[in-house]
């Protein structure tokens, strides 16, 4: 379908361990940013976000040869390619005390906290990055969990640690700071209520474009259950 102009392939977004993806095509992944898109970085500062990509970069390689069920890898991919990736894995996180007021989240917030579908990774290839591919994964990985994990096993919230340079991309598919602690300098951690998926993901909603509704079409189809309705 087209995009912003550009044409993407819907099909081809699955599990790292299904057939399609090769070892070599984990090993040749690399997001690290082409450039560095303004920002204003001492060098210490850049060093470590270069000590990251580099690890984002070798998650995918042990996600493909993982034989645990620890957490799941998805993988967007071309004939040549892996286009970007991300993985899930359910878990449980503290929250601060004002998201937990300002969200209406009643549970177990001093022991074991609350159920979250933990994004621990996230990386486009630097090939493909500034062109949407980043977006349309995002989505699925949202689709993914709207339709397929909280119906089936329940989370509170979908949690994540942003690098500083993507932290505006997360807030605007309504991620914020929810941690009462920051473990690292350029890793926040953010987090969206899934009660607001439905709407972030603009469904059976009044605003969602023709075009938004057949991407989002597209991405459900990519699932691994199928979407009725």
């Amino acid at each position: 379908m087209e995009l912003h102009g550009r044409s993407f392939e819907i099909d081809n977004l699955q599990l790292v361990k299904q057939d399609g993806i090769s070892r070599e095509m984990c090993v040749k992944f690399d997001c690290t940013p082409a450039s560095d898109n303004g920002c204003q970085l001492d060098p210490g500062t850049i060093y470590k976000l270069g000590m990251q990509y580099e690890h984002l970069n070798g998650q995918l390689l042990a996600a493909y040869e993982d034989n645990s069920n620890d957490a799941a890898t998805y993988v967007m991919y071309n004939d040549t390619d892996v286009i970007g990736y991300y993985t899930i894995q359910m878990s449980s996180t503290k929250v601060a005390k004002g998201y937990r007021k300002e969200h209406n989240l009643v549970g177990n917030s001093t022991n074991t906290g609350f159920s979250c579908v933990d994004v621990p990774f996230v990386a486009v290839n630097r090939k493909y990055q500034n062109k949407k591919y980043g977006r349309v994964l995002f989505l699925q990985l949202l689709l993914n969990v709207y339709w397929q994990l909280v119906p089936l096993v329940g989370a509170t919230l979908i949690t994540l640690d942003a690098l500083h340079p993507a932290i505006g991309f997360y807030t605007k598919f309504g991620f914020i700071k929810y941690s009462p602690t920051q473990e690292s300098k350029i890793l926040t951690p953010l987090a969206l209520d899934t009660k607001q998926l439905a709407k972030q993901l603009n469904i059976n909603s009044d605003s969602e474009s023709e075009d938004d509704a057949k991407l989002r079409k597209m991405l459900e189809d990519s699932l691994l259950f199928d979407i009725e309705g």
